[in-house]
């Protein structure tokens, strides 16, 4: 079975070569996201009494729907922390699976959109620390964050939507990214905006990199990253060297045994990423 990147490459490449190009969302506005958004938050509290710091979570893509036990299972990693998380279904709430991603149809400068919906939403929530709301990005998602801190600038917004919210990201305490997403143009299509496009809104962030990703392009990452840091953006890289794109998830998104997972490195990143976000708390 052909992994992530090689999909995406074949079925993009298809769609090119037929003379097709992605789908252009059709646009709504900032509120019609937030209600198309909402109903398919899943939200994981502590015990203890509110107002919680918060963490929303954005996930990878895969040819099913977002949600498996292994989002599950960083949920209530984090909430063992004290947080309360928020996990945020860019497919479910489009009526879509992940291979609307490989098909080139749905994009992180669309999802863009929903994280900067997410934070609205949150925001508004009586048991949430408006103080303390933080990103959690993996892969795909990262990628989704990634270009919400691109598309927060003036005159930018996510595709889909016809006005976003006037701060754009603005806001989040600190943003972490794991295994981000990061992929070059195909044939002269821009899939990801902040490949081209510096980040705007000055959020610290960590990017834990695997450097033997086989889905994502990592030095493609690090040549954002760099690019970004020289012009003041605060960001920290953890870079991984023996590490894959999965090495966090212990299991497949089936429940089986996870090829790339490494317990060790996990619970060392774990550490470094809630270390990293306590010294970003108000």
């Amino acid at each position: 079975m052909l992994n992530s990147k090689e999909l995406c490459c074949v079925l993009t490449a298809a769609c090119l070569l037929a003379a097709c190009v992605p789908k252009r969302p059709v646009e709504i506005s900032a509120n019609q996201a937030l209600e198309r958004l909402a109903p398919h938050l899943r939200v994981q509290k502590p015990q203890r009494n509110s107002p919680h710091k918060t963490v929303l979570l954005f996930h990878g893509a895969k040819p099913g729907p977002a949600w498996d036990i292994r989002y599950q299972k960083i949920m209530t990693r984090i909430q063992r922390e004290g947080y309360a998380v928020i996990f945020v279904d860019s497919f479910a709430s489009r009526q879509t699976t992940g291979a609307s991603v490989f098909s080139g149809d749905l994009l992180p400068t669309e999802t863009s959109g929903d994280v900067m919906m997410a934070i609205e939403w949150a925001r508004n929530q009586n048991w949430v620390d408006n103080e303390n709301i933080f990103a959690f990005g993996y892969s795909f998602g990262g990628a989704a964050v990634m270009d919400s801190l691109t598309l927060s600038a003036p005159g930018l917004k996510p595709t889909g939507l016809l006005e976003r919210p006037e701060t754009g990201v603005g806001g989040l305490n600190a943003i972490v990214l794991v295994s981000p997403w990061c992929k070059a143009d195909v044939f002269g299509f821009n899939l990801i905006a902040s490949v081209h496009k510096n980040f705007f809104v000055n959020i610290p962030t960590l990017a834990v990199q695997p450097m033997q990703d086989t889905i994502s392009d990592q030095a493609l990452c690090s040549r954002i990253f760099s690019r970004n840091k020289n012009n003041g953006f605060p960001i920290q890289t953890l870079n991984l060297e023996s590490a894959e794109h999965r090495f966090m998830f212990s299991t497949n998104s089936n429940g089986g045994s996870e090829s790339h997972y490494d317990i060790d490195l996990t619970a060392n990143v774990y550490a470094d990423i809630f270390e990293f976000l306590r010294r970003h708390w108000k």
